[in-house]
């Protein structure tokens, strides 16, 4: 079993396969263009493969729809559980590295690993609109401070 880790940002993103020994790394934009090459890449594993990424907010969103609509399932961790597994592994910070320990932690956990479902479109929005709501909140009194 290759356990796939994604570690995402705003404009791109890394991504460690790992069969269990080894590591390959690769990096991709956030592109449509991008997500293809990424598919290809990992439609030439030849094994089974359990693919994991952070929940990063909205940085993730694109790249799992991505991958669902291609029949592809997609395992979204918590930051702050993945943060603490993480920390047991190595104490630098960097794509790369989160990448595979993304990777590494699934390959560890893989028996316990369940598939997440992200909330559909409307709670997406309702989750936007409350985000949205909650930022004029703070403006709005923010500003009646300084009157």
């Amino acid at each position: 079993m290759f356990t796939v880790g994604i570690d995402i940002s705003s404009t791109k993103f890394d991504v460690a396969i790992f069969d269990g020994k080894k590591f390959k790394h690769f990096v991709f934009k956030q592109s449509y263009d991008e997500f293809n090459e990424f598919l290809d890449v990992i439609k030439n594993i030849n094994d089974e493969y359990m693919i994991a990424m952070e929940s990063t907010g909205t940085y993730h969103l694109a790249l799992k729809q991505f991958l669902n609509e291609k029949g592809i399932s997609v395992l979204i961790l918590h930051p702050y559980s993945l943060k603490n597994f993480m920390r047991s592994f190595n104490h630098s910070k960097t794509d790369k590295i989160d990448s595979k320990n993304i990777a590494k932690a699934i390959y560890i956990l893989r028996e316990y690993a369940i598939r997440s479902s992200e909330p559909d479109d409307l709670i997406l929005e309702l989750r936007n609109l409350l985000r949205a709501r909650k930022n004029i909140a703070k403006s709005l009194a923010s500003l009646k401070i300084h009157l």
